[in-house]
């Protein structure tokens, strides 16, 4: 069978049986989300803030005990 867009789009057409998103029952209130969220970010900065601190540190060995204890090229 050779379908076109046009039919195999309209297989997507269907709705579902789910409920409209405001009559789902969901235990977390606006409040309780607004706290997590508070803190979130701040936990999403302090890992990357560690990352590039441990990036730098090792980055300042490899320059210190490689490129430094070479010595100058003559």
């Amino acid at each position: 069978m050779n379908f076109g867009l046009g039919e195999f789009m309209s297989n997507f057409d269907r709705s579902s049986d789910s409920p409209p998103p405001g009559d789902t029952l969901d235990p977390i209130t606006d409040a309780a989300l607004e706290d997590v969220l508070k803190t979130v970010p701040q936990g999403a900065f302090a890992l990357a803030g560690a990352a590039m601190g441990l990036l730098v540190l090792a980055w300042l060995a490899v320059y210190v005990f490689i490129f430094l204890a070479r010595g100058p090229i003559s």
